[in-house]
């Protein structure tokens, strides 16, 4: 069963437009209700579903099931809402298959939000590849796996210094961390097959490919904040956005955040991310 979270726009507000929202890894969409909320009262549909194998969906244990899911959403919104503007706002790894979708399926979007770009170094991708790979031959496809998941984030929490979790790297505001250490719903392992697709995708994420297959008119909006380790404190980002630009996309735009960590909208400065996201969405649906 897939789990959605639909958040109504006002009554009263003209209708501007439809949004999307995809999380990251080991994480949910009920994350995103004060962003979705923030939508809401500025006249958007906001979906926010949980991705297979997270929150309150259904196990799967083949990461590529994502892009079908992805796939049937955006058609499912497309019927739905055919006469509003289509929009993505794409978190993490989120970002990823969102930069991924809509070069696929890249006709028909308006915009898209991508907010803590991931950087994807090969040979690290490749190494996840092969534990995984491992992992799954010795333990199951269907069995969690503790050693993958250590290796995946292990790295991104020892970036912080000092730091009081292993989650500090998300967030500056402690209530925040807290809120997702408690939450039985993020930050566990996911199972063995799961991860073998997942670094099979991260492994084959070419960006030249990728921005090559995307619509060249198609406006495109980074954010993240200076002191993300996921992106490498900037590189990955601005590696992306080196890649557009030589291809000659002119509807780029990109807004940092100085000492923000990764989760921008769990930020310390939260009101002043979503209000600027907000009003980029209101000038293009306008």
């Amino acid at each position: 069963m897939d789990a959605v979270y639909p958040f109504p726009p006002v009554e009263a507000l003209k209708i501007r437009g439809v949004v999307l929202i995809v999380h990251g890894l080991a994480e949910h969409g009920g994350r995103y209700t004060t962003f979705a909320e923030a939508l809401a009262k500025a006249g958007f549909v906001v979906y926010a579903p949980d991705l297979p194998g997270h929150g309150k969906s259904e196990p799967v244990f083949d990461f590529f099931h994502l892009r079908e899911f992805l796939k049937k959403q955006g058609d499912k919104i497309k019927k739905d809402h055919p006469d509003l503007p289509f929009f993505l706002f794409g978190h993490s790894l989120g970002a990823l298959l969102v930069l991924d979708f809509i070069a696929h399926r890249g006709e028909g979007i308006r915009g898209a939000i991508l907010s803590g770009m991931v950087e994807v170094k090969p040979y690290l991708a490749w190494m996840g590849y092969f534990v995984a790979l491992g992992e799954a031959w010795l333990r199951g496809s269907k069995r969690e796996s503790l050693f993958t998941h250590r290796l995946l984030f292990l790295r991104y929490s020892r970036a912080i210094s000092p730091r009081r979790t292993a989650f500090d790297w998300l967030s500056r505001d402690e209530e925040e961390v807290k809120r997702y250490i408690s939450d039985p719903t993020c930050g566990k392992a996911l199972p063995n097959g799961f991860y073998v697709g997942l670094f099979s995708f991260l492994k084959g994420f070419k960006t030249k490919r990728l921005v090559k297959a995307t619509p060249k008119d198609l406006p495109l909006h980074f954010i993240g904040g200076t002191e993300d380790p996921v992106g490498g404190k900037t590189r990955a980002l601005k590696k992306i956005l080196r890649e557009y630009e030589k291809a000659g996309f002119s509807r780029i735009t990109v807004k940092l955040y100085p000492a923000c960590r990764h989760e921008l909208l769990h930020e310390i400065n939260r009101e002043k991310v979503i209000h600027d996201l907000v009003v980029w969405l209101e000038n293009l649906a306008s």
